[in-house]
C-alpha cells in the first residue's frame, strides 16, 4: 500500500537526521524462556455505554523458546484453556463444536523464526491438522453427526477433509503467530507521526472506499516499550453506498426502509490495528486489531487482542 511506502520513505530519510533514536524491534531470547498470553475475539455491542449484546471467547496459551542458536528460535504455543463469555446470544453446541474446543485445550503449535524473531514456518502444523482430520472422521464414523454410513458419510468426510488441509484454514491456525510477531526484525523512529490517505476494496461492488490513516509510533524509555498504532477512518457516504450496494438483493420495499435509516443516521466506521513490544527483549505486550462501527443508537466493536499475563 502507498501510505506503507511512505512510511519506509519517511524512515529512510530519518536516518540521516540527527538526535534520531533508532527502536529495533528483536527477540532477544533464550532457550527455556516462558511467556503467558491470553488471545481474546469476538464481539461487543454498545447502547450508549452499556453492553447489549456480546460474544468473546478467550483463548490462554503459554509461549515457550524451545530451541536457540546465532540464527533461529523455535518455538512453542501450547493453549491451556478456553472461556467463552456471552450476553444476549443465543447457541446450540454440536458435536463439531465440542470436539475442536477438546482437541485446542492441550494443542501444542511448534514454528520456527529467524534470529531477529520474524516467523519463518510451522514445523507440526500438518500433524496437528491430521490430528483434528482423524477427529472428525470418528466423529462420523461412531453416528455422532446424524450421518449414516455410506456413499452421504463418504462424501461429507471428504469435503471436511478438503477444508481442514485448505490454506484457508492453514492460515487460520498461524493467524495470532503471524500478528505476534508482524513487527520483529525491523526497526523504527521513535515518537514519529504519519498521516496518509488511502483505499480499501468494496467487499461488495463498486468503487474502493477511501480512508484516512495515521500511524504513530511511541516510546516509554521507564517501560522499555514500543507502541506502534495504525488508525483508518472511512469516508462516510461511501460506506453508505457500499451498504446501499450490498442490499440490492433485499426486496424494494424493506431496501427503501433500510437506505433511508442509513441515509438519515451517522455512520462512522473505523479500524485500529496496534502493537506494543518490549523492545529490550522482544516480547509482545498487546496486540489488537478492531473494527468499530457507530450508528446513532448503536455502537459494535468487533476484535481480536493478544495480551500478556503477568
Amino acid at each position: 500500500m502507498k501510505y506503507i511506502l511512505t512510511f519506509f520513505i519517511f524512515s529512510l530519510l530519518s536516518l540521516f537526521q540527527k538526535d534520531t533514536k533508532q527502536i529495533e524491534v528483536i527477540t532477544y531470547w533464550n532457550k527455556g524462556d516462558t511467556q503467558k498470553i491470553v488471545i481474546k475475539e469476538g464481539f461487543i455491542t454498545y447502547e450508549g455505554e452499556e453492553v447489549v449484546k456480546k460474544e468473546v471467547t478467550s483463548s490462554y496459551a503459554e509461549i515457550t523458546v524451545l530451541e536457540q542458536t546465532d540464527s533461529s528460535y523455535i518455538v512453542e504455543w501450547n493453549y491451556t484453556e478456553i472461556e467463552v463469555d456471552r450476553l444476549n446470544v443465543e447457541v446450540e453446541e454440536d458435536p463439531i463444536d465440542q470436539r475442536l474446543e477438546e482437541m485446542f485445550n492441550g494443542m501444542k503449535l511448534r514454528y520456527q523464526t529467524d534470529e531477529f524473531g520474524v516467523f519463518e514456518s510451522t514445523l507440526n502444523l500438518d500433524e496437528l491438522l491430521q490430528t483434528v482430520n482423524d477427529s472428525m472422521e470418528m466423529l462420523v464414523k461412531n453416528g455422532e453427526m446424524g450421518i449414516e454410513e455410506g456413499e452421504d458419510a463418504e462424501m461429507f468426510v471428504g469435503l471436511m477433509k478438503e477444508i481442514i488441509f485448505s490454506e484457508e484454514m492453514k492460515s487460520e491456525f498461524i493467524r495470532d503467530i503471524e500478528n505476534y510477531h508482524f513487527y520483529h526484525g525491523n526497526s523504527f523512529i521513535a515518537d514519529t507521526v504519519i498521516h496518509y490517505e488511502d483505499a480499501v476494496e468494496n467487499q461488495v461492488r463498486g468503487e474502493d472506499i477511501p480512508v484516512k490513516g495515521l500511524v504513530s509510533i511511541r516510546v516509554n524509555k521507564e517501560e522499555k516499550s514500543i507502541s506502534i498504532e495504525d488508525i483508518r477512518t472511512f469516508d462516510e457516504e461511501k460506506v453508505k453506498q457500499a451498504i446501499g450496494d450490498g442490499t440490492k438483493k433485499v426486496k424494494m420495499s424493506k431496501r427503501k426502509k433500510l437506505m433511508k435509516e442509513v441515509k438519515e443516521n451517522r455512520i462512522d466506521l473505523k479500524d485500529v490495528k496496534s502493537h506494543t513490544y518490549d523492545y529490550e527483549f522482544g516480547w509482545l505486550k498487546y496486540y489488537e486489531k478492531s473494527r468499530t462501527f457507530t450508528g446513532d443508537n448503536q455502537r459494535k466493536i468487533e476484535f481480536v487482542t493478544i495480551e500478556e499475563i503477568q
